[in-house]
């Protein structure tokens, strides 16, 4: 596969451009298997670098765009689905773990989300990759 390691990325939006999933939910599913009885949610983020996202695609899933606003550090996520824009503060970001602070609706909550620290070298492989049009 053609991918790109994050490991040695300067730039804060190449090193938000993957996937990422919510610490507590990737621990919660560690050991189960497909017989298990339990729903555990996974909560997730898929950022493109064409400016494209897939949120929850295990789970109550939405896409649309987002931005990274660099100056304020500021991810602003506009869902298709449930119509609403979220905007996440970075408190901490590396090639594998990033923390937000939901600052739209004014949320202290530290959210701390792991990813692998890669992505595909062509946004269109990704299996989480949609095209954006006018419309999203």
């Amino acid at each position: 596969m053609n991918l790109v390691y994050l490991d040695t990325a300067e730039n804060m939006y190449n090193i938000l451009c993957q996937g990422w999933v919510m610490e507590d939910d990737a621990d919660a599913l560690e050991g189960m298997d497909e017989n298990s009885k339990f729903e555990i949610p996974y909560r997730s983020f898929y950022f493109s670098t064409e400016g494209s996202f897939v949120k929850n695609p295990r789970n109550a899933m939405d896409y649309g765009k987002w931005s990274f606003d660099a100056s304020t550090k500021t991810i602003t996520i506009n869902n298709t689905i449930e119509r609403e824009i979220n905007k996440y503060t970075i408190a901490l970001l590396s090639a594998d773990e990033m923390i937000l602070v939901n600052t739209g609706i004014n949320s202290t909550t530290n959210l701390k989300f792991i990813s692998p620290g890669r992505r595909f070298k062509n946004a269109a492989d990704d299996p989480f990759f949609l095209k954006t049009t006018a419309g999203v």
